[in-house]
């Protein structure tokens, strides 16, 4: 057995070091063996060896993480070429094997940005109206930070470039994240990288692309040594300051020492508060505009749940205002009581512990995206990228060395994060559930009255509504899986961040002199 520096001493005599340096992952152990005078890499697991549940073979280059981002290159990248030869009729039907429903042209979102642009140098007031924009009409509902484009001169024109941007940066940044450890994990992520909701973010050009890409990009440079890692902190500011929510990331300072912490939190505070508190009222029109919508389209978020139960059974509980948010409110207290008592959990933090630095890192940035998301507002479905920056935790865990249950747990929660990303084929069936028939209402309402004996005299719902509806409550338990997944990878992550821990020692101590009484000398 040979060490990882007397290894990596050998291969600087091939010039193969640089390489090696750059594509093992910060966090993990790099253990040799020679045998048949081959050299192999021993995947980062606790146990040394590739997980039970994959019974593929274990992949051990690094290249292996080149392999996804290179086919989404490949699938995507052929279509945009499509456009750009003039074959679009090919283009149009390849596109429509996503299911979701294509734009007139690529990369309609960065139209619309740009379309901003040219509008605030013309002087309208673009939070108000747009007229620029012919496709979508649509005010602006983003930070003002996106009016210093005015100063490029961006505007319509440069559609094509700002959108092939966005999408270059999230497939570069693909190669950021942990290298697969077995074909099985391979395919996993090949096919969440190839799923619709990643189609529809790239065909529409979005910012969400390049949140993204800021995302991965910070969780790279945070385990770095030195100063370098800092540059994470202004990437995240970045990222709220094109789009709120990603002011969430910030949370991933108690992974620094509690002086740092302090120090990194404090100050990005302060500006997020200073940026607020100049721009309130512009602030409060961009949440007014906040995107929100039927319970049964693309929009996902906490109060779906609520919100489609409330138009289904609308009829008999009509007078019932506060449906919806209660339904809402109870929802999110049931999850996060099993939150609790899963982080409580003696297996879960074992297996967060045993879980690789850098995955853990990824898992813990996608889940505080999507989980304030999640409970914020409702969003369009293209935000269910950030799934991917799990998919590496998720499969580390569902083949580890954790208790059955766990494991089970894991791959439904793997299983559930695919259902997610690739139902937007049905996108456009689900919409039918709005035009519940009469029948429908007719027996709900005669469900709940006193004379129960009617309900045999109803018609019952049409087959093709109560099979949408069925299909719309699997999607929503899914989503409600992942958020008590989610929630419970980031509580359990976090017990081992150095500032809570020593935020949690210095509670004990306080704690501990004041119960123990005073002894005057």
């Amino acid at each position: 057995m040979r060490t990882a520096a007397g290894v990596s001493k050998s291969l600087t005599r091939s010039g193969i070091h640089v390489f090696v340096t750059i594509f093992t992952p910060v966090g993990s152990t790099l253990t040799m063996t020679t045998q048949a005078g081959k050299v192999a890499g021993k995947p980062p697991t606790s146990r040394g060896t590739c997980p039970a549940m994959w019974r593929s073979r274990p992949i051990c280059s690094p290249r292996a993480r080149l392999i996804v981002p290179a086919c989404a290159l490949a699938v995507f990248g052929t279509l945009f070429v499509l456009w750009e030869v003039g074959e679009t009729q090919t283009y149009f039907r390849l596109i429509g094997l996503f299911g979701f429903e294509r734009a007139r042209f690529p990369f309609l979102d960065s139209y619309t940005n740009l379309s901003w642009l040219d509008c605030a140098r013309q002087g309208v007031d673009v939070f108000r109206t747009n007229p620029c924009d012919p496709e979508t009409g649509l005010p602006m509902n983003y930070t003002p930070v996106w009016l210093l484009g005015t100063w490029t001169g961006l505007g319509i024109w440069a559609t094509p470039w700002v959108g092939a941007t966005h999408c270059l940066v999230f497939l570069l940044v693909l190669c950021l994240l942990p290298v697969p450890r077995s074909d099985t994990e391979q395919v996993i992520r090949l096919a969440a990288t190839l799923s619709p909701a990643v189609a529809f973010a790239l065909e529409r050009g979005n910012a969400e692309l390049t949140i993204f890409g800021i995302a991965a990009v910070g969780c790279t440079l945070l385990p770095r040594a030195g100063a370098v890692r800092w540059l994470a902190y202004p990437g995240f500011l970045l990222a709220a300051s094109l789009k709120l929510f990603p002011a969430v990331l910030l949370a991933l300072a108690v992974r620094e020492p509690s002086r740092r912490c302090l120090l990194a939190g404090g100050l990005s505070v302060a500006v997020l508060a200073g940026a607020a508190w100049y721009q309130w009222d512009t602030l409060q029109i961009i949440i007014s505009l906040v995107p929100h919508g039927s319970a049964f389209g693309d929009l996902f978020g906490a109060k779906n749940f609520g919100l489609g139960v409330a138009t289904i059974v609308g009829a008999p509980f009509a007078p019932w205002a506060g449906l919806e948010r209660g339904i809402t409110l109870a929802s999110l207290l049931g999850a996060s009581w099993v939150v609790v008592t899963l982080v409580k959990h003696k297996a879960v933090r074992v297996a967060a512990r045993q879980l690789a630095p850098e995955a853990g890192l990824f898992a813990c940035a996608g889940s505080l995206l999507l989980l304030g998301a999640f409970v914020a507002a409702q969003n369009s479905n293209y935000r269910t990228i950030h799934l991917l920056l799990l998919l590496p935790a998720l499969c580390a865990l569902a083949g580890g060395a954790q208790p059955r249950w766990l494991r089970t747990s894991v791959k439904v929660s793997l299983a559930a994060a695919l259902f997610i990303l690739w139902s937007e084929l049905f996108r456009t069936d689900l919409g039918m559930i709005r035009k519940v028939d009469r029948g429908t209402q007719q027996w709900i309402g005669e469900l709940f009255r006193t004379d129960l004996g009617m309900i045999r005299k109803v018609t019952w719902p049409n087959w093709r509504t109560l099979l949408l509806s069925l299909f719309w409550l699997l999607r929503e338990a899914a989503w409600w899986w992942l958020f008590i997944t989610m929630a419970t990878l980031a509580g359990a992550l976090a017990l081992r961040a150095p500032a809570i821990r020593e935020a949690w020692a210095l509670a004990q101590r306080i704690a501990h002199r004041a119960r123990v009484p005073h002894v005057a000398s």
